[in-house]
């Protein structure tokens, strides 16, 4: 149910946090496709290394990248 839903978003937040430091990446993109629907979509950290733009614009990319895919 809901708590099973946010305790996987919430772990998944820990987890992608801890890798942006460990892989030293300054932000990330994930994507989450169940039964070809997308169920979760975030962008985490910076787009660019001293760039202020969070990488939510990155998730967007994303986004279109996969509307496009699957219209092949």
């Amino acid at each position: 149910g809901a708590d099973r839903s946010s305790f996987i978003r919430d772990s998944l937040d820990i987890f992608v946090s801890r890798a942006l430091t460990q892989w030293r990446v300054p932000g990330i993109a994930v994507c989450v496709v169940k039964d070809g629907s997308v169920v979760f979509m975030k962008g985490y950290g910076k787009a660019r290394k001293g760039v202020d733009k969070d990488s939510a614009a990155a998730a967007l990319i994303l986004q279109g990248w996969l509307d496009r895919s699957a219209k092949l």
